[in-house]
């Protein structure tokens, strides 16, 4: 059986259970955090409701996640 060609825009989100236990053993540095790759935001809602005043900033390659990343972070780059 041939193996299934990757697509450039795979997405991958991380499960939100890995996220929570990341933020149970890790606390970001103070100041805004970047996430670099922001994809559908899982990342930025946990950690807006982890720490609801940090500076959020995303970066994401395609626009398919815009308008969620828009109420995620406070500063998105497409």
């Amino acid at each position: 059986m041939p193996k299934k060609q990757r697509n450039d825009a795979d997405f991958y989100p991380t499960p939100y259970w890995v996220l929570e236990s990341l933020l149970d053993q890790w606390s970001p540095p103070l100041g805004p955090i970047l996430e670099p790759a922001a994809g559908s935001g899982n990342l930025l809602r946990v950690l807006r409701r982890h720490y609801p005043d940090a500076e959020l900033h995303a970066v994401e390659l395609t626009s398919e996640h815009a308008d969620i990343l828009k109420l995620s972070s406070d500063h998105l780059w497409i």
